[in-house]
């Protein structure tokens, strides 16, 4: 039974179902008349859901329709047009139609007025530079040919060139040149020539602003003239300008007549008429159909101009070259066929005058048109010529050969012997004197022979001396003590015998040499000195043969030989090499010779052929040596032979030959020349005017006191040389004795040396049962889990860092510090620390229970930063080291006034020392800055803690006010070395408020009667609810929460433990297998709201007094309450750390 509800109900429905229709229906309508691409209606499913439905509009449609429409028609027309437009999405495709196989129109050569032109060309592009050329227009041109091919005939003579001009074809041409020899009367060839790209000439963008209605123009819009006609339309555009598309100078207008296209579209529009004024335009279809739009209603409907005219392009570019008369035929290239050879094109290149690329023709300097044949023989070069000449002379290259062959000829062994073997010492190459006609003279025989005397005292005299030799040798080296045979006496008695007689040949000889200077005053020696050349002239015939041979049919020639030579003393096996600019200097030397030499031969043509050089032509000769010698050395001789191929671009050489020794004949030694005799003479003149006076003043007896052993002398024995050195009772040190302790010394520090080179150690993290290796240098990450589950109380966890030693050798562990080890780093002034104390000494210590700093003179220093990065692990601000700057200044207490909610809960946040300024000026104050003067720390026992504070040296107040009208505040007498100890300075170390804190248990809570004040410190096993609770003040800590995180730090219990004497080279040793300890604190508190706290400890350790500390460098992480089961293994610290454990036993 239908109620009264359901029939609202359908009431309610049918009347949306009305308004659906509705919409639908006016929808419809819409479509039909819009300009949009299609109409949006929202309607409702039968689900009750929202949809979106698009309706495509009727101009849309009709577009589509037209463009295929459009492109149908092209299709159509195909056979007839030779081409089609097809649209595919917003790009255009022509389709051209092309008979299979059949060559297109042959061109049509305009003969009239030809213009030779030239423009720049670059090297061996078209083998004349600048490229010449003529254009030829072809008013035929099809614009579907790929390029042209090109034949021309170079006519040699005039009169046959004149001949030829009456025919028309390049079969009756061909035909007349029968009787002709190619190469001689004419020359033929083929090229092909690229035709020219095509380029649009304008860039124009015209906007539809609107289209003017029926309305408005009392007419329809599109329209057609007439039944069968072409739709019109009339535009309103934006503009009527566009541009050259090179030059956005130049700009034309558009006008009746012109044709425009658009982009994406398949047609074309001719422009009918034009009113500039009202800017409006009537344009007619001419090709395909498309339903035009605003710009504004669709961006695509822009026109620019259409350009179907390329007869500017209708023309190939002829290359040309010297030949004055020339015929050229033309033939077009379209789908790789070629149509038949044009009419001919007759050219007396000295009739056609040149145009540069302005148009203007090219003039002399009178004035003159160049012809082009002139401006060919000014401007032009052939390369192809050229390279024609290179061709003609070349040698064969590298490219003609195999690999095989080159290393043949340049590597083999077999080229090396023959090489070698072209030069023989004994029948080839002799030592030849070469003016010995001025030298054929008996006035010098007497020198000559007083010159044979001095070279038999010479003799004798060095045969003393190596008898003298001997016995001091021998005086030196016996052990007089075992020796029975010989006395030292005998031997020493020996010796001055040999001085004497030594002395005796010494002074005959000065005799002679005073002689033979008497004799030659009065000499004519100009010209005396006999010359002598090592010389001879290479036999290459074999070498010539193998060469041929390897060749293998290519002609490989010797072309050069290079001879090199250097000189030997006769005395000496091999020469001194010298070092220049640590560069090696040669002592091989190179003879200048001349190339093998070619000249042209004519046999029908010109040839190239070497010059033949016979062996009895008294002329220069390519493979002669000459090089000269003299008497008292040797020429070393090697040579090698330069090969024709790769030449003028690369030198192919055969192997160097075997070097040849050239001895300078015994036959001439005897031909010592005078002027060598009087040379060598004046060298033994100051020899002998030394050794008189040695002689004559007694000197022989500081001469005799050396040392002869197998190779070498030794003037004088280190024990009778002062060394320079006195001993504390001024007696003076020999050498020798110098020497011995010199030597001790570098032995002790080579001792020294290798003891730290052997020094080993490692150093471990102990706590608990467990111990971890630690890395130097980086960053060692340990984890420590709270598997007890405490979580009202903080966790402390006593730890050690163990170094041990696991050398060969005592470990010695030096200061980076050494020094007086009663000053603390803060309070050290010695300049040469101050770039480096700023990374240790405000690290505070805990010893004996008490707050330090760290000393001069520590074995192991705790850093403040990183030694790599300078990034710190301590809490540090500008504004509260500024305010330490001032108070100390200013001689006031230092206030700590940062709360530990800054520190104590962050990562890699702690506590440091006073903040003392090393560089810069102080603040200003009442006393000048140069009077300040840094006592540094010092003890003071306040409330039952040890704190640290600053003091500087005290001004007397009632000094201070004595002369404080005076200029001189500066006097050393108005400070007192004294310590401020009382209450009245802050204690920066500990203090009531809570700010300074290095460990849980300095926080403090106060509580008081109506006498006293009680005070209360946190330990390790009192809750933090019983902390907090029964009364008292605890500053700066109001909830359990705000005692979340950590502290480390050092905890020694006394500081002997980590000082050494604090002298420079002074260091704490461990014994091999040995080990020290020092203690550290880690402790923490976190919950699960903060469930991990991260603070580290950095130390640095010197083992050498020669290397760099090693750095090293823990970072703790405490973590929340987790059982072992919920630890995360692939944590990388916990990793580390159960790897790397071992038990301590």
């Amino acid at each position: 039974m239908i109620t009264n509800n359901s029939i609202k109900e359908y009431y309610t429905k049918l009347h949306g179902m009305y308004i659906q229709c509705y919409d639908m229906i006016k929808a419809m309508t819409q479509s039909l008349s819009t300009r949009d691409s299609q109409i949006s209606l929202v309607v409702t499913n039968p689900q009750g859901e929202r949809e979106t439905l698009r309706i495509p509009s009727f101009l849309y449609l009709d577009n589509k329709i037209e463009q295929l429409d459009s492109s149908l028609s092209s299709l159509i027309e195909l056979p007839n047009s030779g081409e089609a437009w097809l649209e595919s999405t917003n790009d255009l495709y022509k389709i051209k139609m092309v008979k299979n196989g059949i060559s297109p129109s042959t061109p049509k050569l305009e003969s009239a007025n030809p213009i030779a032109l030239f423009k720049d060309n670059n090297f061996l592009k078209d083998l004349v530079s600048p490229k010449t050329y003529l254009k030829v227009n072809i008013p035929n041109m099809s614009d579907i040919i790929s390029s042209m091919m090109m034949k021309k005939i170079v006519i040699y003579d005039y009169d046959m060139y004149n001949a030829l001009s009456g025919y028309s074809s390049y079969e009756d041409i061909k035909a007349a040149l029968y009787g002709y020899t190619k190469g001689n009367d004419y020359e033929e060839y083929d090229s092909e020539l690229d035709i020219p790209i095509k380029q649009e000439r304008y860039r124009s963008a015209f906007r539809i602003e609107s289209i003017p209605t029926k309305e408005e123009l009392g007419n329809d819009n599109p329209h057609t003239v007439s039944i069968g006609s072409k739709l019109s339309y009339i535009l309103n555009l934006n503009t009527f300008e566009y541009f050259n598309s090179e030059d956005s100078t130049i700009s034309y207008q558009l006008k009746a007549g012109d044709f425009l296209c658009m982009k994406g579209q398949s047609t074309t529009w001719k422009v009918k008429d034009v009113d500039y004024s009202n800017m409006r335009i009537e344009i007619e279809e001419t090709s395909g159909h498309t339903a035009l739009q605003t710009t504004e209603e669709n961006n695509d409907m822009v026109f620019s101009i259409y350009n179907s005219n390329y007869s500017d392009y209708h023309y190939v570019e002829i290359p040309l070259e010297e030949n004055q008369y020339i015929i050229v035929f033309l033939s077009a290239v379209s789908n790789n066929t070629r149509s038949s050879w044009s009419t001919p094109l007759f050219c007396d290149l000295n009739s056609i005058y040149v145009k540069d690329a302005g148009g203007n023709f090219v003039q002399d300097k009178y004035g003159n048109n160049l012809s082009y044949l002139k401006y060919y023989k000014k401007y032009c070069t052939n390369i192809g010529d050229l390279i024609l000449g290179i061709t003609n002379t070349a040698y064969p290259q590298i490219s003609n050969f195999t690999m095989s062959q080159l290393e043949s000829l340049q590597d083999s062994d077999d080229m090396q012997i023959a090489v070698s073997n072209t030069f023989d010492t004994e029948n080839i190459l002799q030592v030849v004197p070469i003016n010995k006609h001025l030298v054929d003279d008996t006035s010098n025989e007497e020198i000559k022979s007083l010159h044979a005397s001095k070279n038999d005292f010479q003799q004798q005299i060095s045969a003393k001396q190596s008898e003298i030799n001997e016995v001091t040798n021998k005086l030196m080296t016996t052990d007089f003590s075992k020796e029975i045979t010989v006395t030292q006496n005998s031997l020493k008695t020996q010796l001055n015998y040999l001085y004497t007689e030594k002395i005796h040949l010494q002074s005959q000889l000065n005799s002679i040499v005073d002689e033979i200077n008497i004799k030659s005053t009065d000499l004519d020696i100009t010209g005396n000195e006999v010359k002598y050349r090592v010389r001879g002239v290479t036999n290459i015939k074999y070498l010539s043969q193998l060469v041929s041979s390897i060749g293998n049919g290519i002609d490989v020639e010797i072309i050069g030989c290079d001879v090199e030579y250097k000189y030997k003393s006769t005395n000496k096996e091999n020469n001194q090499l010298i070092s220049i600019d640590s560069s090696t200097f040669t002592d091989w030397n190179r003879l200048s010779n001349i190339d093998r030499q070619r000249k042209l031969v004519f046999d029908n043509s010109v040839g190239v052929d070497f010059v033949d050089y016979s062996t009895t032509d008294n002329i220069i000769k390519w493979n002669q040596i000459d090089i000269p010698i003299q008497q008292g050395e040797d020429v070393i001789i090697r040579l090698r032979y330069k090969l024709n191929i790769g030449q003028p671009f690369i030198s192919i050489y055969t192997p160097w030959s075997d070097e040849k020794t050239v001895v300078f004949p015994s036959q001439y030694k005897s031909n010592i020349d005078l002027t060598t005799i009087l040379t060598e003479n004046d060298k033994d003149t100051v020899t002998s005017a030394f050794s008189k006076t040695l002689i004559d003043d007694g000197y022989t007896e500081h001469i005799q006191d050396k040392v002869i052993s197998s190779d070498q002398t030794f003037f004088h024995t280190p024990e009778n040389i002062y060394s320079g050195f006195n001993t504390p009772e001024n007696k003076m040190i020999s050498l020798k004795d110098k020497l011995n302790d010199m030597n001790n010394n570098v032995e002790k520090w080579k001792t020294l040396i290798d003891n730290e080179s052997n020094s080993k150690f490692e150093v471990y993290l102990t706590y608990d049962d467990y111990s971890i290796l630690l890395s130097p240098n980086t960053k060692n990450s340990v984890n420590i889990y709270n598997i007890n589950h405490i979580s009202d109380i903080f966790i402390k966890k006593p730890m050690n860092i163990v170094i041990k030693n696991t050398g060969d050798v005592r470990l010695n562990l030096y200061s980076i510090f050494p020094g007086n080890t009663n000053t603390p780093l803060i309070n050290c002034n010695i300049d040469s620390y101050n770039s480096n104390l700023a990374n240790f000494e405000r690290v505070p210590m805990l010893v004996n229970n008490k707050i330090s700093a760290q000393y001069l003179g520590q074995w192991i220093y705790f850093r403040e930063n990183s030694a790599w990065n300078g990034s710190s692990i301590y809490f540090s601000t500008t504004e509260q080291n500024s305010k330490d700057e001032i108070n100390v200044s200013n001689g006031n207490k230092l206030e700590y006034q940062i709360t530990p909610s800054n520190y104590i809960g962050i990562n890699n946040r702690q506590v440091l020392l006073g903040y003392r300024p090393r560089q810069g000026s102080l603040h200003s104050s009442t006393i000048s800055t140069s009077s300040v003067k840094w006592k540094g720390l010092v003890f003071d026992n306040i409330n039952s803690k040890d704190g640290v504070q600053y003091d500087k040296l005290l001004e007397y107040t009632s000094k201070l006010n004595e002369i404080s009208t005076t200029e001189n505040k500066t006097t050393d007498s108005i400070y007192v070395d004294i310590i401020k100890s009382n209450s009245s300075w802050y204690n920066y170390g500990l203090s009531n408020d809570n700010n300074w804190l290095m460990r849980y248990e300095d926080i403090v809570k106060v509580s008081s009667n109506n006498e006293n004040a009680n005070y209360e410190y946190l330990t390790n096993n009192t809750t933090f609810n019983t902390f907090m609770g029964g009364g008292g003040s605890i500053r700066n800590f109001s909830s359990q929460n705000s005692f979340v995180g950590g502290f480390v730090y050092p905890s020694l219990l006394s500081l002997d433990t980590i000082l050494t004497s604090g002298e420079d080279k002074a260091s704490k040793y461990i014994e091999v297998g040995e080990s020290l300890s020092i203690p550290i604190e880690f402790e923490y508190y976190t919950n699960s709201n903060s469930n991990s706290i991260v603070k580290s400890l950095y130390f640095d350790l010197r083992n050498s007094l020669i290397r760099d500390p090693y750095h090293y460098m823990i970072e703790f992480t405490g973590n929340y309450d987790m059982s072992s089961e919920n630890i995360d293994t692939s944590s990388n610290s916990y990793n580390t750390f159960t790897d790397e454990v071992i038990s301590m036993r």
